[in-house]
């Protein structure tokens, strides 16, 4: 049950380690816990509190994590759960920062890669509502004054400009939707890096980007809660369910269920299940003749280091394709706009017939 309260990645990463630490020095938690939400602020602050009190009520650190409900991540506590039973808390606790951290470098690469095409984007749509309600009614007055019928582009510009207030709102919305998703991503409670991204799989490049980065969390997670202990069905189970994509979700329940039945993870039961990444694939059909774990971690790293690639590759061709997309389109549009009316104003200034009008 969520309290209502949300911390950011960031601030999950700081809690974590913060945990982390007092575990390494041997501080019992609440106490810990207890003094260092006195240097914290916000949210934070409160979820350390409260998490603090469970913990000195004689709650264990897992289900006082789990009473947090919407603040902190599902697979965080049954991670931490798993470290718990397992007596390799602080090893749970450092592959949870590590994680998180990925997702937090997904975000930052995604938002540093969509800045510029979004500022070019409103700055065109700026000038053409500016065109739109400033310009073309001085070349309605024009033809006006000269008594030249108006051609149809011109009809319909000054059609847009009276109906601005209808059409003019719909990108600022679409960009102040974006922007609440935005935030909403950089929550810890949605800590997947494919959930809140889905609608950018539209901007060339992004979509491979963002594939390789839930992948690569996928991965990281699964190998993380096998580590720690976790039967391997509800590892498959959480895993699914943080990588945020539906498909794999549903892929991985299946898995889980073949598992829970008995049935071996070999290929004939893994290689169809297409939604989940095919390194993957071919590890889980290995089954116990390999290193699972180093084989699932370094899955990890092969996805996140393309991950990585793609997002630097878009960084750099992104800008220049919204230049010529963009800049192309606006300049097309402006043309069009401005020497199509002027072209027809000329022509009809030299018909013979405009001396008897």
């Amino acid at each position: 049950m969520s309290n209502g309260s949300s911390i950011t990645l960031d601030q999950w990463i700081a809690f974590n380690d913060e945990i982390l630490a007092l575990v390494h020095a041997g501080v019992p938690l609440d106490r810990g816990l207890s003094r260092a939400s006195g240097e914290l602020s916000g949210t934070l602050r409160v979820v350390a509190e409260r998490v603090a009190a469970r913990l000195s009520r004689g709650e264990s650190l897992s289900t006082a994590l789990a009473g947090e409900g919407g603040s902190l991540p599902e697979v965080y506590c049954a991670v931490v759960s798993a470290g718990v039973r397992s007596g390799r808390l602080a090893p749970a606790l450092q592959g949870m920062s590590e994680f998180a951290r990925g997702v937090a470098g997904v975000r930052r690469s995604i938002g540093a890669a969509l800045i510029y095409p979004l500022s070019i984007l409103v700055i065109a749509y700026a000038l053409f509502v500016g065109f739109v309600l400033f310009v073309v009614p001085r070349f309605s007055a024009s033809f006006e004054t000269f008594r030249v019928d108006r051609p149809w582009l011109l009809r319909a510009l000054e059609a847009m400009g009276t109906y601005a207030i209808y059409w003019v709102p719909i990108v600022p919305l679409l960009l102040l939707g974006l922007g609440v998703l935005w935030v909403r991503s950089n929550r810890a409670s949605e800590v997947n890096p494919a959930r809140l991204y889905g609608m950018l799989r539209w901007v060339p490049g992004l979509g491979g980007v963002i594939r390789s980065a839930q992948a690569a969390s996928t991965a990281d997670l699964l190998a993380l809660l096998i580590e720690e202990g976790t039967p391997m069905p509800e590892a498959l189970r959480l895993a699914g369910r943080a990588s945020g994509d539906r498909a794999m979700e549903a892929d991985a329940e299946a898995l889980a269920s073949a598992a829970e039945r008995g049935v071996a993870l070999t290929s004939a039961t893994v290689v169809e299940r297409s939604s989940i990444p095919p390194l993957l694939r071919w590890i889980l059909a290995g089954g116990t003749r390999i290193d699972l774990v180093g084989a699932i971690r370094h899955a990890a790293r092969t996805y996140r280091g393309l991950s990585e690639r793609r997002a630097a590759a878009i960084r750099v061709i992104l800008p220049m394709l919204a230049i010529v997309f963009v800049g192309a389109t606006a300049t097309a549009i402006y043309t069009i706009s401005i020497f199509g009316p002027l072209a027809s104003f000329w022509s009809e200034l030299g018909s013979p017939s405009i001396a008897d009008r």
